[in-house]
């Protein structure tokens, strides 16, 4: 199961282009940098779960996580971009980040390896690497 997204993380990674890396504010933020912010949203999700208090809301997730100072808009927008294509690979077609981990039934290990396999694909191509468009 915890290869569930290693081929579409493959395939995104061949053709990722560098719009990809711009975040909202017009700024590229690193591979790494992206990378931390899908990290510790993956940990925050695994910490509220333990709670009992997660409702499948990445974009929350997302948000927690900056205002615990990890990350900023650029990071997320960049990452929750890498999670989609991700899943459009995997699904063969576009998906909604939110949509598809807010799905009723939907397993919550797997909405952790989608955004650790987005961090894995941040981390070892970022921006450097990507495609230009």
């Amino acid at each position: 199961m915890k290869d569930m997204f290693a081929f579409a993380e493959q395939a995104v990674s061949i053709d990722i282009k560098s719009s990809t890396w711009r975040g909202v504010s017009g700024e590229t933020p690193s591979g790494v940098e992206v990378a931390e912010h899908l990290v510790e949203t993956s940990r925050y999700v695994q910490r509220v779960i333990w709670e009992g208090t997660f409702s499948h809301d990445l974009l929350d997730a997302f948000r927690a996580v900056r205002v615990e100072g990890v990350g900023d808009e650029d990071t997320q927008s960049v990452g929750r971009d890498l999670m989609s294509q991700i899943l459009a690979v995997h699904l063969s077609g576009w998906v909604d980040v939110d949509a598809w981990a807010g799905k009723p039934g939907r397993d919550w290990t797997d909405v952790l390896y989608l955004v650790l396999a987005a961090a894995d694909l941040a981390r070892t191509y970022g921006p450097a690497k990507a495609v230009t468009s």
